[in-house]
């Protein structure tokens, strides 16, 4: 028994001599990230603890080599420090003195860095030949920043501020141009906007009021104050309306007896003497204290609606009184009678009027009007009135109407007809029709029959019914309510007091879109947009959205053209055609022209190079990269660091680099418009490439998935291999694969990469799934009725819709609904069962436990 003991003993022995106890310490990897704050500026350093001569590697999650020499796999060194690195997730691998190779955890790198944008919009003068402060506001980047603005015509430098953090900066006194404004960060990386510094687009000597300034007051109170109204507001004398940005260059006040007259200061309702000009928007105000009723009247031609400019630039508009009228009509329903109308203005009521007949003395009427419109009657058909009248105040000037007589109508069975149309502002090809029947003179409705018509839209025979005055229903139910199709027709009108035929024409609008032309300039584009427009001054086109100049607005330039847009920052832009007055944009068009990004795009795909062999220092490496801005500042120069961007060497005009090994080189590119963009690519080793897929999976019927096969090799000749490669795609650096020509399973491709430079070639691997797609197959043998079923139908139906069931749940109207659970809730351990199903209500999806953990099932195919 002792001699076996010691056999034991000794043989346990020999077992931990063989072994090497250092291995048994704790080895760990500890990682910590930094950043500079600037683009691909990634820092990770990495320590170990319990791991004899460590030397490092640093890959990405998908096991693509970084560092210390990309692409190669076996490649350690003894740094533990990794810079330059963009934002990614990455891996440390860590060997050990015997070869041993340990894995840290998932390493999230973030470089700090936001790309900056740049927000610059253009502005209008507030008048011809100044100058105006220009604002701008940068995002993103890393302060302190320079700002800087370039008249792009002959590229002289206005203004360039000193380094500062921050984010808001003013040009001081900028005049009428096209500028470039640049702003260059910390890191050295720059963006460039345009920006347009107009004349403004309307001037003082070009507003109208839209309608009659005339005074107001409240005519049932003889003591109340009078007011200015501006009806229908400010305009352009072109028929444009003004925008937010243009009637804020323009204030206005009351002019009355040579003194100015602005906003009410004190509250009292009145306008106050040498204050503020009222804004555009403010069109109904308050005269000055004590104005009265006569003092209007006798300084009418002097008192003036005065416009203003910021540089003190006027424009006078006359003002009026809003004048009564006296109407006579005669027809077979309501005989002959005068309607009165006084127009809330310089009267107030009541208003005694006296008509006396000027061939029949005698026939003299008299009336008190109570409101603001009123009919009188018993007039004599065909007879001419001359009248008088006397306020609540006593007032009897004749200035409050247009006329002091009026005419009676004598009566007529034959209609004769007043027409008038307007086109519709927001629907081509409509307008409104108004008949009125002028002789004999009717109130009420008639009916019509269309006899004639230019639109087959309104076909003859057409029939309705239309009010006196009033615009006629629309035709058809499809039409807008009120509009008639644009045309010319002819109506039969039939009313109690007589019939006629009346031939009208309805306006209507005509126009259609064609494109549009786009002209690069630094740092955007101008715009035009294009159509055909049948009378262009009653157009206007706006920009609804995009990165600049949102709400600009311009006239069309002629029946084919709008005018120019000038300046637009790089994007996506909408803009909207709609009729002066309208409310509605007839035709949006949607055009863009390059990106938020800038004007540079590298080809990422086709930029880096090889050395032959790692270690080699006879890589090329070559950039590829464009530049939309305008010839000849497309032209693009190039410059790399040696140092992960610390230090650059010295910018060149060609795009290849010599004399590198296998590493990453941080590169910056700019062309002729300042635009300066910074990247990183890598010289890899041709003994070592690497092919990916851009899917690891497909199923069958995804047809509409492009795939496409990559290596990581520029600048070299590719074979590959595999489903789907063919004489037309097996030289390329990227092929595309049909879908149709892989097979069900793994499909392993490989490509090999030979450099010319290089003697000898490599190969790489990759490969790609496709499953195929589940559909339910037929059944087949022997057809028995389900077991068990459970019905909201009432009968036993189910048992002949399910065959070989062993449970059916049946409904019309009813849904099956599985166990509900929260994460924390689901089973586990002894309670969990393999195939076990419930509804995750935290994750939103329906679980399966496959026997160690519960997991959403996901589509793979359909």
């Amino acid at each position: 028994m002792k001699i076996i003991k010691y056999d034991i003993f000794l043989l346990i022995l020999a077992f931990f001599l063989t072994l090497n106890f250092n291995n048994f310490s704790a080895q760990t990897i500890n990682v910590t990230t930094s950043n500079t704050g600037c683009l691909n500026s990634g820092i990770i350093t990495a320590t170990t603890t319990g791991i004899i001569s460590p030397t490092f590697q640093l890959q990405l999650l998908d096991g693509t080599v970084v560092a210390p020499v990309a692409g190669n796999n076996s490649s350690f060194a003894t740094t533990n420090l990794f810079n330059s690195l963009a934002n990614g997730i990455y891996k440390v691998l860590v060997r050990d003195n015997v070869g041993n190779i340990s894995t840290s955890n998932n390493i999230t790198v973030s470089d700090g860095y936001t790309n900056m944008t740049l927000t610059a919009n253009g502005i209008s003068l507030p008048c011809i030949g100044t100058t105006k402060p220009l604002p701008v506001s940068i995002t993103g980047g890393k302060p302190p920043y320079i700002y800087q603005i370039i008249n792009t015509s002959n590229s002289t430098i206005l203004e360039t501020s000193s380094p500062t953090s921050a984010i808001n900066f003013t040009f001081s006194s900028v005049p009428k141009g096209i500028y470039t404004v640049r702003v260059e960060d910390a890191c050295g990386i720059t963006v460039v906007t345009p920006v347009s510094v107009n004349d403004p687009s309307v001037t003082v000597d070009k507003l109208k009021t839209n309608g009659t300034n005339y005074y107001q007051s409240t005519p049932t109170n003889c003591n109340a104050s009078y007011k200015i109204f501006v009806q229908g507001g400010f305009g352009n004398i072109n028929g444009s309306t003004l925008s937010a940005s243009e009637r804020a260059l323009f204030t206005w006040k009351i002019k009355f007896n040579g003194q100015y007259y602005g906003q009410d200061t004190n509250g009292d309702g009145f306008s106050d003497l040498n204050s503020n000009g009222y804004p555009l928007s403010s069109t109904f105000v308050g005269m000055p204290l004590g104005v009265t009723r006569d003092n209007i009247i006798n300084n009418i031609s002097t008192t003036k609606i005065v416009v203003f400019d910021e540089c003190g630039n006027t424009k006078e508009f006359s003002t009026a009184y809003l004048k009564g009228f006296v109407s006579g009509s005669t027809n077979c329903i309501n005989g002959s009678r005068v309607q009165s109308v006084i127009n809330s203005g310089l009267l107030c009521l009541p208003v005694n009027f006296t008509f006396i007949n000027t061939t029949n003395p005698s026939n003299t009427l008299n009336f008190t009007q109570t409101t603001d419109s009123q009919f009188f009657n018993g007039f004599t058909p065909g007879a001419t009135y001359n009248f008088t009248y006397i306020d609540g105040n006593g007032n009897t000037n004749s200035n409050a109407f247009s006329t002091t007589q009026v005419i009676i109508p004598t009566n007529s069975s034959v209609l004769t007809f007043n027409n008038s149309s307007q086109a519709n502002l927001n629907i081509l090809g409509y307008g409104t029709i108004k008949v009125t029947p002028s002789s004999p003179n009717i109130d009420g409705s008639f009916n019509y029959t269309v006899t004639a018509s230019s639109n087959p839209a309104v076909p003859i025979g057409t029939t309705g019914i239309g009010i006196s005055g009033n615009s006629l229903p629309n035709v058809n139910p499809t039409d807008p309510p009120g509009y008639w199709p644009k045309g010319t027709y002819t109506i039969k009108v039939t009313t109690t007091c007589g019939t006629g035929n009346n031939t009208f024409t309805v306006a209507g609008y005509s126009a259609s879109l064609s494109g549009n032309t786009i002209t690069p300039i630094c740092g955007g584009f101008d715009y035009v947009l294009h159509g055909n427009f049948d009378v262009f001054t009653d157009y206007e086109v706006v920009i609804l959205s995009g990165p600049s100049d949102v709400g600009t607005t311009k006239d069309l330039l002629s029946a084919s053209s709008s005018m120019v847009f000038s300046s637009l920052s790089y994007g996506n832009f909408t803009s909207g055609l709609r009729i002066k007055g309208g409310t509605t944009f007839i035709f949006i068009q949607n055009f863009s022209f390059g990106t938020s990004g800038g004007a540079i795009t590298v080809n990422k795909d086709n930029t880096g190079g090889y050395v032959c062999n790692s270690g080699d220092t006879n890589g090329v490496l070559t950039i590829l990269a464009n530049s939309i801005s305008p010839a000849p500042n497309n032209i693009l120069e190039y410059r790399i660091s040696l140092n992960g961007g610390a230090t650059y060497g010295a910018w060149q005009t060609s795009n290849t680099f010599t004399g590198l090994t296998d590493t990453t080189y941080t590169f910056q590119i700019k062309d002729g418009c300042g635009f300066t963009v910074t990247d990183n690519a890598q010289v890899i080793a041709i003994s070592n490439p690497q092919a990916t897929a851009n899917v690891a999976t497909i199923c069958e019927l995804d047809d509409s998935i492009v795939i496409q096969l990559s290596v990581d090799t520029v600048n070299a000749l590719y074979e590959w291999t595999g489903p789907g490669i063919n004489t037309t795609n097996k030289n390329l650096k990227n092929p595309i694969l049909n879908i149709a020509d892989l097979g069900v399973g793994i499909n392993n491709y490989t490509v090999t990469v030979t450099a010319p430079i290089c003697s000898n070639s490599s190969t790489a691997t990759t490969s790609i799934t496709k499953f195929s797609s589940t559909k339910l197959q037929a059944s087949s043998g022997i057809s028995l009725d389900s077991r068990l079923g459970i019905s909201t139908r009432g009968s036993l139906a189910w048992r002949d819709l399910v065959k070989n069931g062993a449970l059916v749940l049946d409904s019309s109207n009813k849904g099956f609904v599985i166990t509900r659970m929260k994460t924390s809730e689901l089973p586990s351990g002894v309670n969990a069962v393999k195939g076990m199903l419930a509804y995750d209500t935290d994750q939103n999806c329906m679980k399966l436990y496959d026997g160690t953990a519960w997991k959403c099932i996901a589509r793979i195919c359909p």
